[in-house]
Order: structure tokens, then sequence, then C-alpha cells
């Protein structure tokens, strides 16, 4: 079987999720976020792109519920596929902050 990589490093602003944010799976327990990216187009109005993660590592778990909406962050992870709803997500292994 072939191993593909699927890193992937987006900034933006952190979004909290409404409603849901604790998931549990098979892979244990997850904080549910997204990050936003504001794009301006060339009309002048500017395009809204809210991507969801998971962060599972405990630490990433605790700083995200220490920081702010609207924090500018960085997420470290890979793309991944819900088993159940096929929905895409970032798969967060670092976050960082940035300034």
């Amino acid at each position: 079987m072939n191993v593909l990589e699927n890193a992937v490093a987006v900034a933006g602003r952190l979004h909290l999720v409404h409603g849901e944010t604790i998931g549990e799976n098979r892979m244990g327990r997850y904080f549910r976020f997204s990050v936003r990216q504001d794009t301006p187009w060339k009309d002048g109005s500017t395009r809204h792109d809210f991507l969801l993660a998971r962060a599972y590592r405990p630490e990433v778990q605790n700083l995200l519920r220490e920081l702010k909406e609207g924090t500018s962050i960085r997420v470290s992870g890979e793309i991944r596929s819900s088993v159940g709803s096929g929905e895409m997500y970032i798969l967060a292994d670092e976050v960082d902050i940035l300034v």
C-alpha cells in the first residue's frame, strides 16, 4: 500500500464552532474548531472560508480553550475525511499563535 503525504498548514483566525465542540470517535475525544480565512475579491467583497479542524492532543485542546475567538493562529496537521459523514477536516497536530 502506498502512503501519500497529506500534510497541511493553514493560517487565519480562530473560530469557535457553535454547538458541540467536543466529540468522540474511535480515535478518542476531540475538540472541534475552525480557522477563518477572509479573502478580499476584486469586486471589493470578502469571501469568508471556515476550515474545520479537530484537535485530539490534550495540550492542543487546552491551548484552544484558553484562546479568544479571532486570535490569529497557524494550524499544522493532515487533511482527513470523517468515516461516517465524509466531512473533510484538518487533523490538528500543532497550533501556533501568530503575532
